[in-house]
């Protein structure tokens, strides 16, 4: 695949994973909790590590390879 056509598979890649990781959010948040606080969490966590995350999964990581990732941004890791 050309760089050109790398770079546009992994903009639409993470489109689709930053508003997975969103929704994930929104949803956690938007049930209701006993003590009224809320479980969610914030979207910014989660937007700051979209583009590293979809670098790293979809174009730089072998097999074997770690990553340690903040717990905040957990929604866009799962996603």
């Amino acid at each position: 695949m050309a760089p050109a056509d790398t770079i546009a598979v992994l903009e639409r890649i993470q489109r689709k994973v930053l508003w997975l990781s969103a929704w994930m959010v929104h949803q956690a948040n938007a049930r209701p909790s006993p003590d009224g606080s809320k479980v969610g969490g914030h979207q910014a966590s989660s937007a700051s590590a979209v583009s590293l995350l979809t670098a790293l999964y979809f174009a730089a990581l072998r097999p074997g390879d770690v990553v340690a990732t903040k717990a905040h941004a957990s929604p866009a890791f799962y996603a």
